[in-house]
């Protein structure tokens, strides 16, 4: 947990690292509440399913198919603020009062204001920053995001906030949820209790390759009116088997081709949330601790993390025999991924 003295003059929320960390949301969330096992028991339960949206070129994009935290977790009080309305407030002041409040503040900001992000003087960088602390003596907030060292910590000044903020207001999309200022307090739960019974469903679609049904995920606009562009669960090894296909037999110079490397990233890390979740279980004696899981689990991690590799390997070097490496441990992982989840799914 991040650590720093406080005084009248400043006030740091509480931060873990995250145990993953593709994406902000998943990041931020798990930042926040990642030593309160409650919680994590909530995540466990309903971040399983993931998905691909086929429709964009070379993007090797894949998430975990569920709602947003600030519309569903129940260790959440949230507010959530359209920017594209003109408030009539200091932003600083509003940073501020939340922080004092216990609020969390999740919003884009233009990092290319932001000294310390890694993308200053950058005609325009936007994107969703997460603001946890202050200090008045120094004139900083302490804010977490992407930035040079991945997901990481970093302070910025009142007047690098201010213009990050003011050089945004113009540029965010109307429709994206992600474009909202989002005031997220934590709240304890005592009562929660982990569902087994919906996470093996989301196991069940996973295998199977189905759409998981929730009503909180209708904000993901975009993606319902693409619906049938859709990649689920296991099938998500045939798309990244497609695209780096599809990579290898562009009609373009091989020194201009490139792997988008956040899918394969985030399978491994979707592998490493398994093994969280099975420790989880076996304290909770939903499973017994002499079971093969950990032992498999822990396996698809290593070959993940090659995969993934191997994308970057192709990257430096241009070498089209990664390809077939790729190929292989994909086709291979995938097997492995199936017989693990219907074998964890007749246990349970």
């Amino acid at each position: 947990m991040i650590l720093i003295p406080q005084n009248n003059n400043s006030k740091i929320l509480p931060m873990n690292k995250p145990i993953i960390s593709t994406y902000s949301t998943e990041a931020n969330m798990l930042a926040v509440f990642a030593s309160d096992e409650q919680a994590m028991a909530w995540f466990f339960e309903n971040y399983f399913q993931v998905f691909t949206n086929g429709r964009f070129e070379f993007s090797s994009y894949i998430d975990f198919w569920a709602a947003l935290p600030w519309h569903s977790c129940p260790f959440f009080e949230t507010y959530e603020y359209d920017l594209n309305f003109d408030f009539d407030f200091d932003v600083l002041d509003v940073f501020i009062n939340a922080i004092n409040d216990g609020f969390y503040v999740f919003l884009p900001l233009n990092q290319a204001y932001i000294e310390g992000a890694g993308f200053y003087g950058d005609s325009d960088r936007v994107h969703e920053t997460f603001v946890y602390g202050y200090d008045l003596a120094k004139k900083i907030f302490y804010i977490a995001d992407f930035f040079d060292q991945g997901y990481s910590f970093i302070e910025a000044s009142f007047k690098e906030i201010k213009a990050s903020y003011t050089g945004v207001r113009s540029l965010v999309n109307r429709n994206d949820a992600l474009s909202n200022m989002i005031l997220m307090k934590f709240k304890k739960n005592e009562k929660y209790i982990f569902d087994l019974n919906n996470y093996k469903k989301n196991i069940n679609d996973y295998l199977l390759s189905k759409p998981t049904i929730d009503p909180l995920l209708t904000y993901r606009q975009y993606y319902f009116d693409h619906a049938k562009e859709h990649i689920f669960g296991m099938s998500v090894y045939d798309f990244l088997i497609s695209l780096i296909n599809k990579i290898y037999y562009a009609d373009i110079p091989v020194i201009r081709k490139n792997i988008d490397f956040r899918g394969f990233h985030m399978m491994y890390e979707h592998k490493n949330l398994t093994l969280y979740a099975l420790r989880y279980m076996i304290h909770q004696k939903y499973l017994c601790e002499e079971s093969s899981f950990l032992d498999i689990c822990t396996h698809m991690i290593d070959e993940t993390l090659i995969l993934r590799n191997l994308t970057l390997k192709f990257n430096q070097s241009k070498n089209e025999k990664y390809f077939r490496k790729m190929s292989d441990k994909i086709l291979a992982l995938k097997k492995a991924d199936k017989d693990f989840t219907r074998s964890l799914l007749e246990y349970l």
